[in-house]
Order: structure tokens, then sequence, then C-alpha cells
């Protein structure tokens, strides 16, 4: 994520928040980095329910979306 965010600064884009996810396969963390803080969701999303980890993915893109619009 630090490393996006320096990326993108190289490219002349300020991101605002960047977010990620880390999984074993099995079970997945989510994250978001703004400014200079690091925001991990402390519940363990698993495979079993995968309604629910594509949704906050969705709503990780969605959210990208709007931000990048706003600062447009």
């Amino acid at each position: 994520m630090i490393a996006a965010r320096i990326y993108n600064q190289q490219e002349g884009r300020v991101i605002s928040s960047i977010y990620g996810a880390v999984t074993t396969g099995h079970a997945w963390k989510f994250l978001k980095l703004q400014d200079q803080i690091v925001h991990i969701d402390i519940e363990d999303y698993y495979i079993k329910n995968p309604q629910k980890i594509v949704g906050i993915l969705i709503n990780m893109i969605e959210t990208s979306a709007v931000q990048e619009n706003a600062d447009a």
C-alpha cells in the first residue's frame, strides 16, 4: 500500500485512501491506508461466505471511484 502511494505520487496522482486485502485463500483481512494511518478490519472473512468478501471488494472499488471523481 505504501508502494502504491509512492508510485501514484510519482505519477502525479494524489490518492487520499488506498485499500488492500491480505488472504491465505481461506481467510481474508481488509485494510485501508489513509494519510499515515493504516486501518485494519479486525474481523476475519472466510471463503465459505464469498458474497461478503465480494461485497467488500466491490465497496472498495466503488469508494475509490467516488474519491477519484471528487479529487478530479
